[in-house]
Formats: C-alpha cells, structure tokens, sequence
C-alpha cells in the first residue's frame, strides 16, 4: 500500500494573487483556496488588512524583517479592526533579516478582520485568509 502524504501547492491566479491549496496523493483538494493580503515595508499599525466577516479565517503568514538593522521587527496579529482592546490572534517576533511563516491547517476564526498590531521595527508580511 503506498504511503499517505499531503503536498501543498503555490501558484499565482491570473490576477496575480498568491493561492495554496493541499492536495493528497490521489490529487484531491484537501482545502480551498486561500487569498493573500500584502503589506511590504510596516512600521505602523494596519487596520482592517482584512476586512471583517462572519466566516473569516487567518489560515496562514509569512513575515520578514525588511530594515536590516539590529534592531528586531514586533507585531500581534489581532482579530478584529482595530488595536484597541484587541483579541490577539499571534504574536511575531524577527530578528533583524530573519523570516517566518506559519500555515494553521483549519485556520483561526477572525469574524472581527484582522488587523497588523505594529509593535516595533519594520518587516514584510502576507496573511492568508479564507471565507467560510
């Protein structure tokens, strides 16, 4: 019997936009797509970098540190459209030109948007996010 596995595959729509999908060895979709909202150079808040809905989903990130000083880049990933008494969704921490990224398989409810809570520093980040 062969091994189970799971691949995730990148591409780009023909609008540009960044999509991943999950897909078993006998080639089935494991999720739908997901839509990517970009933000290059932060250094202050951004709210409502995905508008709010009832069904909205933080499913993944990628975030990197884009000064290069020693100094590192801070953020909170918050649920909802503004900083202010936020429901905080993930903390990020970079050192200076380092990255990361995140993929939550079921991803994390966000029916308030979500919204980039800038701590310190100045990174690059895409959130990934479905409907429903």
């Amino acid at each position: 019997m062969p091994e189970k596995r799971e691949v995730q595959v990148f591409g780009l729509t023909t609008d540009g936009a960044e999509v991943r999908l999950r897909v078993d060895n006998n080639g089935y979709m494991k999720s739908a797509p997901a839509k990517s909202s970009t933000h290059n150079a932060v250094a202050a808040d951004v709210l409502s970098a995905v508008p709010a809905h009832a069904n909205l989903r933080l499913v993944g990130f990628s975030a990197r540190e884009s000064d290069g000083t020693a100094a590192v880049a801070t953020f909170r990933i918050v649920n909802g459209a503004t900083v202010s008494g936020p429901d905080v969704v993930l903390p990020v921490e970079l050192a200076a030109n380092k990255s990361t990224s995140d993929w939550f398989n079921d991803g994390i409810e966000c029916p308030g948007g979500i919204t980039i809570d800038h701590i310190t520093g100045t990174f690059d980040l895409i959130l990934y996010y479905k409907i429903g």
